[in-house]
């Protein structure tokens, strides 16, 4: 019935048909056919080209499946195989590019050469633990492939050449442990391929095994590969490490396009020794190891890692790594820090890291009677204790005293004075009460009359009493700024007046300030120290030329002030004024205030005489020759006679 346009097929009941070989092929109209239970074998081609085939039902007689039986049966969806079937042969289910599923019974030992090869909507097979080899291009190109799982306990030996080579969609395979060798091409173009683990069973990669595996980013190459064929990687352009666990690799020329990813881990395993855990590392061969974060352990501090489980030897971080290591925690027991006061106030003990310092205590601790002086390393405590030594012991520190005493102040009615507290032999400072108007004359022990001498070491609590005595002033005199004179008086007393004298000057009195505006009164006791200023006002002389008549006594007239006009007599004669000069022709006024010595000259005028005869007046003109008499210069000479009759 080949290249017939036959669309279905019916054995009568009871067929004694055993295989169908090549028959049906290219009966591409053929949509269904039932195989007798009786045919125990698909020849090849036996449903080649059958395109219109849809689904086909294989009876449990059926042990195999020949070349080609399925090949470009592009219709058929699924297909179930029975538990009957021990191999499936090359090309039988090529092209079957409408197959989505398939399920291979555990019967079934081989599968052929290119056997699904191109069914691009196979989404996922599973092959089981039966299968023995597959042979190459099985699943070439199937495109909507996306996973492959092998059961436990497979048997397959090898990943032929070219078996999942297009698999576009494939992204992630687990090869068996049982597998010795992937060949050529195996994953060629698996572009979908973001990993894969080779088990450490496989003795051998072949030429282009990955091919192209362009989303391939990571692989690792167990110790159990001897041998690597050229190229193994070309074209993964995502790959960013390939790990070998054997370091021949690392200089092997079948890797040498791939030496800037190549690596080959080591392990280095961190033992804490009962810490907390740390996290192992990897490293590449010939570099160091990172130091890791430091572990835990109640009580203690980690000092070191070490290369033997005894600690005795400390790893050097520095190292380069080329083999597999494990480093042991060194451990240092954290010390405590006892602090022995000597019957002083309690400092608690303190537990600090291994090999760090210890904080002094905040506060230092006290005893009645003593002084705290430091912390020592002996009881003795002849040596300080240094709090920057780092500690790696459980330790025990004393404190160092002191004996003091106490110094009391007696002010005496001054201003309180707080106790001193003087360490044993040392000395007390001279203290400063303030009381008013008394002056602190020195400090006493028992006797009042005895001072207490400062540079006695104290050995005792003592007491010591103020003397005070009445503050004592010194009271200064000046004329200006020139030092006349000064006294020391006591406080409260009167001050004596001080009666100063200056040519040309009369004296005021005494000022408290510089410019004479505030006068000092001597009936108020003096209560401090203090500088007084004498004031003066200036003196003038005003001389008076009498002029013939009575004398006239000088004036001593204070600057500013006014002279007083003076009464002089001259027989004969009235005082007409005094003149400023001598020929009387500027009369002074008395009014005028006096700002400088000054002369002043009497002017007098003749007094007429009358003379009564015989009821007549006679009256003579006298002229005069004194000074400033007014009338003729001769006294006594009669000029002429005036006579006026007296009218009866």
């Amino acid at each position: 019935f080949s290249g017939t346009h036959l669309t279905g097929v019916t054995f009568a009941e009871n067929s004694q048909l055993t295989s169908i070989n090549s028959v049906f092929s290219g009966c591409s109209s053929l949509t269904s056919i039932d195989i007798p239970s009786s045919v125990t074998s698909i020849g090849n081609f036996a449903f080649y080209g059958c395109s219109s085939l849809t689904s086909i039902e294989i009876p449990n007689s059926v042990t195999s499946i020949g070349y080609s039986a399925f090949e470009n049966c592009s219709s058929l969806t699924s297909i179930e195989i029975p538990n009957s079937v021990t191999s499936i042969d090359s090309f039988a289910f090529r092209y079957c590019t409408g197959l989505t599923s398939i399920e291979i019974p555990n019967s079934v030992t081989s599968i052929g050469n290119s056997a699904f090869s191109g069914c691009s909507s196979l989404t996922s097979i599973e092959i089981p633990n039966s299968v023995t080899s597959i042979g190459s291009s099985a699943f070439q190109n199937c495109t909507g492939l996306t996973s492959v799982t092998f059961t436990e306990n497979s048997q397959l030996g090898s990943i032929g050449e070219s078996v999942f080579s297009g698999c576009t969609s494939l992204t992630s395979i687990e090869i068996p442990d049982t597998v010795t060798s992937i060949e050529r091409c195996a994953f060629q173009n698996c572009t979908g391929l973001t990993s894969i683990e080779i088990p450490n069973s496989v003795t051998s990669i072949g030429y282009n095994a990955f091919l192209n595996c362009t989303g391939l980013t990571s692989i690792e190459i167990p110790s159990s590969v001897t041998t690597i064929r050229s190229y193994p990687f070309s074209g993964c352009t995502s790959l960013m490490e390939i790990i070998v666990e054997d370091p021949v690799w690392l200089t092997s020329s079948a890797l040498s396009s791939y030496r800037n990813i190549l690596h080959y881990y080591l392990d280095v395993t961190f033992n804490s020794n009962q810490g907390s855990a740390v996290d192992n590392a990897r490293v590449d061969y010939g570099t160091t190891v990172t130091q890791p974060t430091n572990p835990t352990r109640d009580g203690y501090t980690i000092i070191n890692w070490c290369t033997d489980p005894e600690c005795n030897n400390d790893f050097n971080f520095s190292t380069l790594i080329t083999e597999d290591i494990i480093l042991y925690a060194k451990w240092g027991k954290n010390p405590t820090i006892t602090f022995n006061t000597d019957d002083g106030s309690e400092v608690q003990p303190v537990t600090i890291t291994y090999n760090t310092t210890v904080t002094r205590p905040d506060t230092d601790p006290t005893k009645s009677g003593y002084r705290f002086i430091n912390w020592c390393t002996d009881a003795e405590c002849n040596n300080n204790f240094n709090f920057s030594t780092p500690i790696t012991e459980d330790k025990i520190i004393y404190a160092k005293w002191i004996k003091v005493y106490t110094v009391t102040f007696d002010s005496n009615g001054g201003s309180d004075v707080e106790p001193e507290i003087i360490d044993h032999n040392q000395y007390a400072y001279w203290r400063y009460p303030y009381r008013e108007n008394y002056g602190l004359a020195y400090w006493y022990l028992d006797n009042e009359d005895e001072a207490f001498d400062f540079n006695t070491p104290i050995t005792a609590d003592i007491t010591l009493s103020a003397k005070w005595e009445l503050n004592r002033y010194w009271v200064s005199f000046y004329d200006g700024n020139k030092f006349l004179s000064e006294q020391e008086i006591e406080h409260g007393s009167n001050l004596a007046m001080l009666q100063p004298t200056k040519k040309n000057y009369t004296f005021i009195g005494w000022y408290t300030d510089y410019a004479c505006t505030r006068k000092y009164d001597f009936d108020e006791p003096v209560t401090q120290s203090m500088a007084l200023y004498a004031k003066w006002v200036r003196d003038y002389t005003v001389t008076f030329k009498s002029m013939g008549g009575t004398a006239v006594p000088n004036q001593i007239v204070h600057k500013g002030e006014t002279a007083a006009e003076p009464i002089s007599e001259l027989a004969g004669y009235r005082l007409v004024g005094w003149y400023t000069d001598v020929e009387c022709t500027r009369q002074y006024d008395f009014a005028t205030p006096i700002t400088a010595n000054k002369t002043l000259y009497a002017k007098w005028e003749e007094i007429p005489v009358e003379k009564v005869t015989n009821n007549s007046t006679v009256a003579l003109a006298v002229g005069g020759g004194v000074g400033g008499v007014a009338g003729l210069s001769v006294i006594g000479t009669i000029i002429g006679v005036v006579v006026k009759k007296r009218k009866k």
